[in-house]
């Protein structure tokens, strides 16, 4: 099937050094394969098909479901959306993200356990917020499959700012009541110093 495309695929002994897992779903599925595939998905794009006769097999939403016997145009379109994907999310890398409103959240934490759409939902409010960059929203959250997905579908929708520089530091503010003959300290703790004076 996949020699009918463009692309030259190579077959890998070791899936730490595949792109694309395909596994067979009629067996069970070893939660350190699952695991491994959470890793890799963190650090480079990486995608899993499940190969199954019903969607039972399927135990962990990290695995994009097939059903057998496949269906050569489900398969392609499958292709295609990831390649587009990653093509969209590596012009990200080392950008200023920002979004305009919220996303339809539901689409993304559907499959996904509680802590983890917790901390979905808590990257998003930072974007809505503030200029952040990619790699400060990636490290907000484990599930970075969610992530990715809910960046392209919004750079898609015109949702996402992008900005071509990284923001400089804001400037320390200054403390509150500086004392005159008291040393300048500077940081967190001299804004404390100057509002326990203020208020005592």
């Amino acid at each position: 099937m996949l020699r009918l495309r463009l692309e030259p695929w190579t077959w890998q002994e070791h899936a730490s050094k595949a792109s694309w897992w395909i596994v067979d779903g009629t067996r069970p599925i070893p939660q350190e394969l699952t695991a491994a595939l959470y890793r890799e998905k963190a650090s480079s794009p990486t995608h899993g098909a499940l190969l199954a006769p019903d969607w039972s097999a399927v135990q962990d939403p990290v695995w994009t479901f097939f059903k057998a016997p496949l269906q050569v145009n489900l398969v392609y379109r499958w292709i295609e959306a990831c390649r587009q994907q990653n093509a969209q999310l590596s012009s990200l890398s080392g950008r200023q993200l920002k979004l305009k409103r919220w996303p339809n959240m539901t689409r993304y934490t559907a499959n996904i356990p509680v802590a983890d759409s917790i901390q979905l939902t808590v990257a998003c409010s930072r974007l809505l917020g503030e200029w952040t960059s990619y790699e400060q929203v990636l490290a907000l959250v484990n599930q970075s499959e969610a992530l990715d997905a809910l960046l392209a579908d919004a750079q898609r929708e015109g949702i996402l700012e992008i900005g071509s520089e990284p923001l400089p530091l804001a400037p320390s503010p200054p403390p509150l009541d500086p004392q005159p003959d008291a040393p300048k300290d500077r940081g967190a703790w001299a804004l404390v110093k100057s509002l326990i004076k203020k208020f005592t």
